[in-house]
């Protein structure tokens, strides 16, 4: 029967539908027989199937993760480089908002803490 014709082959309907059998690339999604291979195949799944890469090609997903670990690397980076700066800038301008004065002494900053953490009974 080819395509064209509108003739119904009685021959189908008392076949068995078959599946085709998986292709190379499917044997991934197959879930493994061990209890640790199976929980690092479904933590592998999960994430693929959080972040859409199930759908993509492997030079895909390897270029969506080379950018996002990349991202995640300059992140990392920035925070450790930065961030006790930043911190240290932001102790300075407390210091100046509650003391009025960058050159404060450190004692009237102790009291002005002990002051406002004491209970008044």
């Amino acid at each position: 029967m080819d395509l064209y014709t509108t003739e119904w082959d009685p021959s189908y309907a008392t076949k068995p539908l078959r599946t085709n059998p998986p292709h190379w690339g499917d044997i991934a999604h197959r879930a493994p027989a061990g209890r640790l291979e199976q929980w690092i195949w479904r933590k592998r799944l999960w994430f693929e199937s959080t972040f859409i890469l199930i759908v993509l090609e492997p030079w895909e997903k390897l270029l969506v993760c080379t950018v996002f670990a990349l991202l995640a690397v300059f992140f990392t980076w920035s925070v450790y480089y930065y961030l006790p700066a930043q911190m240290q800038s932001m102790y300075t301008r407390t210091k100046y908002y509650i003391l009025g004065d960058e050159g404060a002494q450190a004692e009237a900053l102790t009291f002005i803490l002990r002051q406002a953490t004491s209970s008044n009974k």
